[in-house]
């Protein structure tokens, strides 16, 4: 039942975190969204970024959690987080 579909889903993820470049992909995007957002005080400032980026971060962690490959799901929306980011640090 639930129980065997969580250990799969779990297995399935950390087989996929350790094998997969996805997983990589999704570190580096997380890192470089936090520096943006970290060296942008004036990002920090601005409500419907700050709301915008509520919405990615939960969706990227529902995608790795929900998502049989949930590696690959939250790198892809990690990814529009960060291209977020860098075009809203542009703007300064």
């Amino acid at each position: 039942g639930l129980v065997w579909i969580v250990a799969r889903k779990l297995e399935l993820n950390f087989m996929l975190v350790s094998t997969s470049l996805w997983s990589r992909l999704l570190g580096l995007s997380l890192a470089a969204s936090a520096a943006l957002w970290w060296l942008s005080p004036r990002s920090q400032r601005n409500r419907e970024l700050t709301g915008a980026l509520a919405g990615l971060i939960a969706g990227t962690a529902a995608a790795f959690l929900f998502n049989d490959s949930g590696v690959l799901a939250a790198a892809a929306s990690a990814v529009m987080m960060w291209a977020l980011l860098a075009v809203c640090s542009g703007d300064e």
